[in-house]
């Protein structure tokens, strides 16, 4: 197939910065809104937020170049996974909001995550990833899609329309404009604004703020520099972790899948293969074990990389390198993640709330008819139960079990996945067909 020609009257590097406008766009607006919420979690000052804005979004952009040039080699942002996310909510809950405590909790995160980057690096390098990732069938992957959204609206939700430890009208009125925006344009919006839904939502969501008098720009920090809280060892911190590193592998296979099929119907369509898989999940590897070095959120293949592919019907790596580079290099300037710090946490919650829909989505398509529809119901009903009931028991239950059980047993993700991967085993043990 072959390339679609350059745009008449634009040279090549005009042609590369008018295309570098949407990676731009889709990279702040799925990098910045994740680091101010863990901000607000962990109780966390204005000046260490936008530290923690500044490195993420930095390391993102970093990694996302060098899956386009040595990975997947195809056009897909590295950004904040959604599942490190609801991680580290789980983390900060156990914490029962101690500063002191969340502070050792975000070291014990940070070395964890290197460690879950060694790991799977090494699992990659010898091609064992693209056995393991057999284990999430699209029935343990509607369980785990559908437990993240909950867990993820659970703590969007509240940050979205309480302030100052209870609802909040002017909070709840700014979060329902900023989710409004965003579904418009996603939904009813050209093609190039639907790309920069979410990016105007938070965009409109800080000016509503900023009018208000709820949003400021604090103290910045004085150049990208490590975090404070240091690293610390917990072993059930690191097991959870790796954990969810493997789970997240799984999502590398849609990632890879989408944004080729988008690049083929505008370029030449790439090959998607075990090795393919590997050298991606490598490279997310090595990604994550710079992240958990430099104290930002752990990364993942964002699948949804391949709307702007279909709205800038190009696949052309110059103007995506160009636009990782650029964010990159705004984002480091000190003054810029002051700025991009300053958007309160619940107009963040908010966009990223509007994001946990398609999460739950995928779940529920992910539960397709069966030969056997009564072992189905069975293999996903159990676990989503489990799952969803451990949600609703009060963190303090599991403070007298040891470290390790007390934050694998109390995460009902966690819980909900490894019964959907024991249950949907079980089965083809005694000789069972797979329903």
């Amino acid at each position: 197939m072959l390339r679609r020609p350059a745009a008449h009257g634009l040279g090549s590097a005009a042609r590369d910065a008018v295309e570098a406008g949407p990676w731009i766009g889709f990279i702040l607006a799925n990098t910045v809104a994740a680091p101010i919420v863990v901000g607000h979690l962990f109780l966390l000052s204005s000046t260490a937020t936008a530290g923690l804005v500044q490195r993420t979004v930095v390391i993102a952009c970093l990694v996302s170049a060098l899956q386009a040039l040595r990975g997947h080699r195809l056009t897909a942002v590295e950004g904040p996974a959604g599942l490190w996310l609801s991680v580290m909510a789980a983390l900060a809950q156990v914490s029962l909001g101690d500063p002191h405590r969340l502070l050792t909790t975000l070291a014990e995160f940070r070395l964890a995550l290197m460690c879950t980057g060694v790991v799977l690096a090494a699992l990659s390098f010898f091609g064992a990833v693209s056995y393991l990732q057999r284990l999430f069938t699209d029935r343990v992957m509607a369980v785990y899609l559908i437990l993240l959204s909950v867990q993820l609206g659970s703590v969007f939700v509240p940050q979205a329309v309480v302030a100052d430890g209870r609802l909040n009208g002017i909070t709840l009125a700014r979060s329902g404009v900023v989710i409004l925006v965003t579904v418009l344009l996603a939904t009813r919006g050209s093609r190039r604004l639907r790309s920069l839904s979410l990016l105007a939502g938070l965009v409109v969501g800080w000016l509503l703020a900023v009018a208000f008098g709820a949003s400021r720009i604090g103290a910045v920090p004085a150049g990208i520099a490590l975090p404070a809280w240091g690293l610390s060892f917990n072993l059930g911190v690191v097991v959870t972790c790796i954990f969810a590193g493997l789970v997240n592998t799984s999502n590398t296979v849609a990632t890879v899948r989408a944004v080729s099929q988008a690049s083929a119907t505008v370029d030449t369509p790439v090959e998607a293969t075990p090795r393919l898989f590997d050298r991606t999940n490598l490279v997310t590897a090595v990604g994550n074990t710079v992240a958990g070095l430099a104290g930002s959120l752990g990364l993942i293949s964002l699948s949804s990389s391949a709307g702007v592919v279909r709205l800038t019907r190009s696949s052309r790596r110059a103007p995506f390198l160009a636009g990782c580079l650029t964010t990159a290099a705004v984002a480091a300037a000190p003054p810029t993640a002051g700025v991009l710090a300053s958007i309160p946490a619940s107009v963040a919650a908010a966009s990223l709330l509007v994001t946990t829909v398609p999460l739950m989505v995928l779940g529920l398509e992910n539960l397709r008819p069966r030969a056997r529809p009564d072992l189905q119901h069975v293999r996903v009903a159990v676990p989503l139960l489990l799952g969803l009931a451990i949600f609703s028991v009060p963190v303090s239950t599991f403070q007298g079990t040891p470290g390790i059980l007390r934050l694998l047993l109390g995460n009902g993700l966690v819980v909900g996945v490894i019964v959907a991967i024991a249950l949907d085993r079980i089965p083809a043990a005694r000789g069972l067909p797979p329903s």
